[in-house]
């Protein structure tokens, strides 16, 4: 095998490029026989194993996604303790990503996760409707949390806020919602700027009207201890609502920030992250990064056994809108 230091100036993203031309279907170019279409040039000379071993070396430490085992639990096996806890929070859904129906439903329009990422047939949650677009949280009857930058992707009069969707059994998702379960955001109370910095990732949204019997989580007021268990709720890869525990605070700091080793994919921005005494800690921002490796002609999920863990938002930066708050 080659030296991997050869490659330690390489992006990752141009590795994982190359594995995946490389697993393409073979096809002749008479044009240029010795570099086939779609691969890297200075690539060329190493083979696929050496590329996944300087892959795993370049990603181990900066990418944030599942650490150690997948702890994702879809709502029908989650603890029933957490459960209340999907009773307040949120899919954000795009207007056109909702079909209404003449009962005043609406039903999600999806495709399955293994489809549009293009998995291996084996891959967790294959069949699994990819619908949802990020994640908010309720902090009053009427007001709702999530990440800025998500408003700044989604025009507010394009927000559906939807409760319910989840997994009802292994095989069966809820994608079809009555209409006290989904909720339009009508103005902005307040938010962030995160262009500026990742702190300010944040907005908070006033609904279209009141939610009825939800619970409405308390805000702790307070930055999470170093060694603090945690979870979060949420919608990983606009999938149905998955709990994801078995994490804890990394670091306090810079600023209104934490760290946690918890697992979240793209589209968890905005969910909330709970203490283990289901206050609220804060929201996930977003995080860079590849989450799926190659694996032949199809991808499986980024796994590693450690990290510096993904960044989050502590909810003392928005608790003043809140009902409840605490340390």
């Amino acid at each position: 095998m080659k030296d991997l230091s050869i490659l330690s100036d390489i992006d990752p993203r141009k590795i994982i490029a190359e594995l995946r031309a490389r697993a393409q279907p073979p096809a002749l170019h008479y044009d240029d026989l010795d570099a086939p279409r779609g691969m890297h040039a200075e690539l060329t000379p190493f083979t696929r194993r050496t590329l996944m071993a300087a892959l795993m070396i370049r990603l181990r430490a900066p990418m944030r996604t599942i650490y150690g085992r997948n702890d994702w639990l879809d709502h029908f096996e989650a603890p029933s303790a957490r459960l209340p806890m999907f009773e307040c929070t949120a899919a954000v859904f795009t207007r056109n990503a909702l079909e209404p129906a003449e009962d005043d439903s609406h039903e999600a329009i999806w495709r399955p996760f293994g489809e549009v990422k293009d998995l291996c047939s084996t891959t967790l949650y294959w069949t699994q409707p990819m619908a949802a677009a990020a994640t908010g949280v309720l902090i009053a009857p009427d007001r709702l949390v999530t990440a800025a930058h998500v408003l700044d992707q989604i025009p507010l009069h394009d927000m559906r806020f939807v409760f319910g969707f989840r997994m009802d059994d292994h095989f069966k998702p809820r994608v079809r919602f009555a209409a006290d379960e989904v909720y339009r955001a009508v103005e902005v109370l307040g938010r962030g700027r995160p262009k500026h910095a990742k702190e300010q990732d944040w907005a908070v949204l006033r609904l279209d009207r009141e939610t009825r019997d939800r619970p409405i989580p308390v805000i702790a007021s307070a930055a999470p201890l170093p060694e603090q268990p945690v979870y979060t709720i949420g919608h990983p890869m606009g999938l149905p609502g998955k709990h994801a525990g078995g994490a804890s605070v990394l670091t306090s700091g810079p600023g209104p920030t934490f760290t946690a080793d918890l697992d979240i994919f793209p589209l968890c921005s905005g969910s909330p992250v709970f203490r283990a005494d289901d206050a609220l800690a804060g929201i996930v921002l977003s995080e860079p990064g590849e989450h799926f490796l190659p694996e032949g002609a199809c991808n499986i999920f980024a796994v590693y056994q450690d990290g510096p863990g993904n960044t989050h938002l502590c909810a003392s930066v928005f608790a003043r809108f809140a009902q409840h708050t605490t340390q």
